[in-house]
């Protein structure tokens, strides 16, 4: 179990730097936790705290890896804050990712990830959220909720690419 306290931090960037497995992320249950959950295998966290700011960097550990055939790999679920603004950065490699940032407030998530399945839930009523995704031989679904504006840019190669364009039409 992994609990890194609010105390004065009204801004966070947090990196998650997740192996093979599945990387589950929300809103946290409870209410002065900037980053609460539960993970298997050894994580390495830094954080450096400077005022209402705090950087966080989870990294999983290299002996974590589990070897191909042994088992599902890295399994971390996390919630964090819904009263503090994020920039997300998540780095990912064979794995699932469930990011659901609906009740949370992120001005910037970026995902770069390989051979994987990401889905994100954007959030709500965070103003402007900027995306980015960079991937390999990947399934990324983006959802943006019912009321939420968006602006769609997309510099692809070989990728299949579907897009609401009743919600969201092509210009």
């Amino acid at each position: 179990h992994l609990n890194l306290p609010v105390e004065d931090t009204s801004e966070a960037e947090v990196i998650f730097k997740h192996g093979a497995g599945r990387l589950k992320i929300g809103a946290a249950a409870v209410n002065d936790a900037l980053l609460d959950g539960e993970f298997t295998g050894e994580v390495e966290q830094k954080i450096i705290r400077n005022g209402s700011l705090a950087k966080v960097q989870l990294s999983a550990k290299e002996e974590s890896f589990l070897p191909f055939g042994s088992g599902s790999g890295l399994t971390w679920d996390f919630g964090l804050s819904r009263f503090v603004i994020y920039r997300l950065v998540f780095k990912t490699g064979a794995s699932e990712s469930l990011i659901n940032l609906e009740d949370l407030q992120v001005k910037e998530v970026t995902l770069d990830t390989g051979a994987s399945s990401s889905t994100i839930t954007l959030p709500a009523r965070a103003g402007m959220t900027r995306v980015e995704v960079t991937f390999g031989v990947a399934s990324v679904n983006l959802t943006i909720p019912a009321g939420v504006a968006g602006r769609i840019k997309v510099e692809s190669g070989l990728s299949g690419i579907n897009i609401d364009t009743n919600r969201f039409p092509v210009v």
